[in-house]
């Protein structure tokens, strides 16, 4: 049974919203649009980390996995040794109608 509860990441490694741009104007002109430009939801995901603003293979891989916005040097801990909570635990806990959604934040940035 389809819920509508599913979100496609797509994380060309490197690329920002200028790479889009780029696409667009080359292949369909600075009118045109790009198949991507024609989906329904789209967000744009902001990769910098807690204490940079490149990434890093490990601490992408976290953000990844958990939404949460960590440090540099992270394996799944933050830089006190705790764990990294999941924003999407701390969201359905706090607002189960915004269960599904996807964020990337600290968790103290959730205001429900």
């Amino acid at each position: 049974m389809a819920t509508g509860n599913h979100v496609i990441f797509l994380h060309p490694d490197g690329t920002s919203p200028s790479h889009y741009a780029f696409a667009r104007f080359v292949d369909k002109g600075p009118d045109g649009r790009l198949n991507w430009d024609n989906l329904d939801h789209a967000g744009v995901y902001l990769g910098h980390l807690e204490d940079q603003l490149g990434g890093t293979s490990n601490a992408g891989a976290v953000t990844h996995a958990t939404g949460a916005k960590v440090y540099a040097e992270s394996f799944g801990l933050n830089a006190d040794g705790s764990s990294v909570a999941s924003l999407q635990i701390l969201v359905t806990a706090q607002a189960p109608a915004l269960q599904g959604a996807t964020m990337v934040a600290k968790p103290s940035q959730i205001k429900v």
